[in-house]
Parts: C-alpha cells; structure tokens; sequence
C-alpha cells in the first residue's frame, strides 16, 4: 500500500491553500500606504519567490522520497552542527506564525470595540479552539484533507466575496490616480522592513516541499510553478485594485476588516471574523501536518528525543505534532502576554516579523545550499540563469535582514520592538540547542552506562 496521500492536483491545492488567504490580508495594508513604492516591494518580493521556487522545486524533485526540506538538502553538504540550525529555524516558523492566530482575530473584533474583557475572551476562546485542532490534526491525513477542503470552502468564500467587494469598489470609485502618484513618507528601511513583512503572504513553498514524500508527484517544479504564477497574478491584481479606493487611508491605517465594514456594517466585520477563523482552522491543521515532518527527521537523526518519530494507528506522526504544539502554546502566551505587559501596540506585526525574519534566513541559507551542491557535483548542473537568480536573491536577502536588523545604519531609531524580535527570534533557537544538547548528554550517559555493564 503507498504512504503518498495527495495526488498531484490535491497537492497544488492544498499548496494553494496553504499559502494564498489572510497571510496576504494581513500584510497587505502597510503595503498600500507606500502607493507606488509599493510595486518595488511587490517586485522585490517576487524576485525572492521566484528563486524559492525554482530551488526548492529543483531540490525536491531530487529527494522526493525524503522528508527535510531545507534540513535534507543542508545535511548533504554541511556538518552537523550547522545542518541542525538550518533544520531548527525550518521548524520554529510554524510554532511562531500559529501564535499570530489569536493576536489576528482580536485586532479584527478591535474595529467594532475596544473593549478588554471582550478580547481577552476571544484571545482566550482561540487558544481552546487551537488546543482543539491539535488533537483533530493527528486523526491522520486523509480525514484532515477532508477538514481542510470543508473550512477552506468558507474562507475561500468570504476572502472571495472581499475581492468581490474591492473590484466593485475599486470600479465605482476609480481612485488610482491619486492613490499611484501620491505617496506618503517612505525611506530605504520602510521599503525593506515591508519586504520583510511581505513575505509572511508567500510563506510555504519551503513547507510543502518538506512533506513531497507523500505526494505521488511525476515533476514537483511543475506544482510549484503554477502555484507561484497563480500566487503573484492574485496578488498583485488585488493590491491594483485597492488603490482604486477612496478610503484607502483608512485600510492602511485599520486592517483588512474595513473592507467588509464598509458594503456591511457590523455584520460586515463578523463576516470577515468567521473568514479568520475558518482560515485558522484551515491553516492550523496544514501547519500541523507540515511541521511534524520538519521534526521528525531531527528525531530520526539523533538530534532531538526518538519519541517524536513514532506514529499512531492512523500513520500520522502525533508526538512531533504534540511536541510543535506545545511550543506554539508557549508562543501564545509570550507573544500575548509582551504587549500587554509593555502596553506594545500592533504588537501582531513584530510577531509575523519573528517568522519571517527565520523565512528569509531559511530561504538563503537553501539557496546557498543549492549553489555548493551544485559546485560539488551533489546534483545536476544548475542552469546559469537559474544560478543568477539565486545569486540577486541571496543579495536581495541579505540587504533586507541587514537593514531590518541594524535599522541605525538607515538612520532609524532602535526602538523596544526590535529588541524582542530579535531577542524572540535567538531565544527560539537557543530552545533547539538545548534539546539537542540534552539528547547529546543523555546519549552519552547511556553509552557510558551500557560500558560499564558490559566491563
């Protein structure tokens, strides 16, 4: 019996659906402030994608019966020390970015009140209903595809009726010119933090690309290619569009919510609301079935506890997911507890910042991968062309970790906020050692035990 799960036209929906939706909502606000700026951070964006694409699509056709991704690839070529951090910080994003759910869903019940309690019960309320969907996760694949399939129908159906809503909008009041031409106060470190931002819309090929091996895939580039063009077409058609609106201001400064507010009302935003949380139960169960297979080879090689890698009846990996979701928990309560405790603002921004700071680092370090293999004849030759994308991605990266993360040399303040991302960021590393060394000196305890039993 085959352990591949999805067929190639399921997989380019699940990867569809597991990148496209309230990601691209939640980013898309900031971006509409820079106006015209904002096709060079669309552009810039694209250009990282792109080669994301191409190298993941190339590697996972190579090791398309592994499980790794980004780790599988490192491991070929680097020592085990480094393969382990790029393994880990592949692992991390999930347990940050599923922390965001909570911080998502009550910034949208903000635009109808401000109330505390009410909040603080939907906070409260989500991290249940993530409790939830942890367990569901682990009934094994082929039930969680028709979970999936059910929630995303719902959130594809309300962002649809969104996009319904800007198209309408966006004609009747036929904006662009001014929305285009007018920018508001833009510098070096707002275009490359919002690149940064941006890319939390795009986050996943790296994901799906580590679960190929239950893909019954004839060319995986071929999945990934499709689902980049569809990608970067909806998404650059929306942004045009919403800068057609007249109250584009007011988006920018709000969220995404304000759209359905304005045709609706209240019921509006309670509309967009269930949208948020239909995509969260979409995403929360993807993240889980993606994210135990980013654990489970460190487990395999000997890196974290061999628990994780055993399975249920059902042939899903339920300790790794257990294990991720209890690091998302603890995300939870950091990440709602920091703003309240330091009475921190759009504190929701700086977490998705964490995650996909570990994107673009993720992103580099596997192009870098492709490159050495490449070199050390590891895999086919690379195309030229194909390396030279790689090579103004790298730069690309680089640039924008290095002015987000020494925002001084762009003239910005250092503010408390990038103190905790990057403090954030190191702390969940510094988890992933100190796993690893206690498996490392646990190991060796019991090397040293079974010695002395056989003296």
């Amino acid at each position: 019996m085959s352990n591949q799960k999805f067929s190639e036209k399921q997989f380019v929906f699940f990867t569809l659906n597991y990148i496209m939706g309230f990601g691209f909502i939640t980013t898309i606000s900031s971006l509409i402030s820079l106006r015209y700026f904002g096709i060079i951070i669309f552009a810039l964006t694209a250009i990282i994608t792109f080669a994301v694409a191409l190298v993941f699509s190339r590697l996972g056709n190579i090791y398309k019966n592994e499980y790794g991704g980004s780790y599988l690839y490192a491991k070929k070529v680097f020592k085990k020390r480094f393969s382990f951090f790029i393994g880990w910080n592949q692992f991390i994003q999930g347990p940050i970015l599923a922390a965001t759910s909570p911080l998502f869903i009550a910034s949208a019940i903000e635009t109808i009140t401000n109330d505390a309690s009410a909040i603080l019960v939907i906070r409260i309320i989500s991290i249940f209903i993530f409790i939830i969907l942890v367990f569901v996760s682990t009934l094994g694949i082929n039930l969680n595809k028709k979970i999936i399939f059910v929630f995303s129908f719902v959130k594809w159906a309300i962002l649809l009726l969104g996009v319904a809503i800007i198209i309408y909008l966006s004609f009747k009041e036929l904006n662009f010119a001014n929305n285009l031409t007018n920018p508001n106060n833009v510098s070096v470190y707002l275009i490359f933090s919002n690149v940064l931002s941006f890319m939390y819309a795009f986050g996943g090929i790296e994901d799906v690309s580590a679960m190929i091996k239950d893909v019954k895939v004839k060319n995986f580039r071929k999945i990934i290619m499709i689902v980049f063009v569809v990608i970067i077409s909806f998404y650059f058609l929306i942004f045009i569009l919403l800068n057609g609106l007249r109250d584009l201001d007011l988006i920018a400064n709000t969220n995404f919510s304000t759209i359905y507010n304005l045709v609706f009302g209240f019921s509006g935003v309670i509309i967009f609301a269930v949208g948020l949380l239909f995509n969260g139960i979409a995403s929360k169960i993807s993240i889980s079935i993606s994210s135990s297979r980013k654990i489970v080879v460190l487990a395999n090689d000997g890196y974290l506890p061999h628990f994780l890698t055993k399975t249920n009846k059902r042939g899903e990996y339920k300790n790794a997911i257990l294990f991720a979701a209890f690091l998302t928990i603890i995300s939870m309560l950091i990440f709602w507890l920091i703003p309240l405790l330091l009475n921190l603002s759009n504190f929701f921004s700086s977490v998705i910042e964490i995650g996909t700071m570990a994107f673009l680092i993720q992103y580099m370090l596997t192009l870098f991968t492709a490159i050495v293999m490449h070199f050390k004849k590891k895999i086919n030759p690379i195309p030229y062309w194909e390396m030279i994308i790689y090579t103004i991605a790298i730069m690309i990266i680089f640039l924008t970790l290095l002015i987000f993360l020494i925002p001084n040399i762009t003239l910005q303040n250092w503010t408390a906020k990038n103190t905790i991302v990057l403090a954030s960021y190191f702390i969940f590393i510094g988890i992933g050692y100190l796993l690893y060394l206690s498996k490392k000196m646990y190991s060796n305890k019991k090397k040293e035990v079974n010695t002395i039993k056989n003296i």
